[in-house]
């Protein structure tokens, strides 16, 4: 489970509506997300209603020559500093929902049998240093994984973090640093034990 600073904080709907759409039959989904004030009664019942403050680009499949993996497509860019520099901080948050929801997620998991680990995967460390009071953020996951004995496994630190080589923003990791983190937690892993080896 990758967490990050906005992890923790409460939106009212997502950047875009339509990450809701594979999930909208759903009748538990439904119940949870009705009440939202974001949410209409359209929206919920009328399929193509959804689509109508989308734009065509969002929602659209694109022929891209990069192979996806499991989900995964990696990202062929080179580091672009802009939106970075165009921010003088980011305000870390935290908010007793957001924890509880987070701790609920993890028991159940848990009480499931899925094995879950914490990871803050690396970020440039020119913009970790502009979020606010990120040692208390780091402290929080800490806190969280030993309240629920989970692993912690903190990368905002790493070598990765220190060549812009590895990004192409602050936050996102390209297909370079992808790869080298790629390895480098398959070994953390393996070394100290934390999946069962399959049978």
């Amino acid at each position: 489970m990758d967490i990050a600073w906005p992890s923790l904080t409460m939106e009212e709907a997502p950047i875009s509506l339509y990450f809701y759409m594979p999930y909208i039959y759903k009748r538990r989904f439904r119940r949870i997300i009705k009440d939202n004030k974001t949410i209409s009664s359209a929206y919920l019942y009328i399929p193509c209603y959804r689509y109508l403050s989308e734009k065509a680009s969002d929602i659209s499949y694109k022929n891209d020559s990069s192979p996806e993996y499991k989900g995964y497509k990696a990202k062929y860019c080179n580091w672009i500093a802009l939106e970075m520099n165009s921010v003088d901080s980011v305000k870390y948050s935290c908010e007793p929902k957001a924890v509880a929801l987070l701790e609920s997620f993890i028991q159940e998991c848990k009480k499931d049998t899925i094995f879950v680990i914490l990871i803050h995967s690396p970020m440039y460390y020119e913009g970790f240093e502009k979020i606010q009071n990120n040692d208390k953020m780091l402290n929080l996951f800490q806190n969280i994984a030993n309240r629920n004995n989970v692993p912690f496994l903190d990368y905002t630190k790493d070598p990765i973090c220190y060549d812009t080589m590895n990004f192409y923003n602050a936050m996102h990791l390209n297909a370079h640093g992808a790869d080298l983190f790629s390895t480098k937690l398959a070994h953390d892993l393996d070394s100290l034990g934390l999946i069962p080896a399959r049978k």
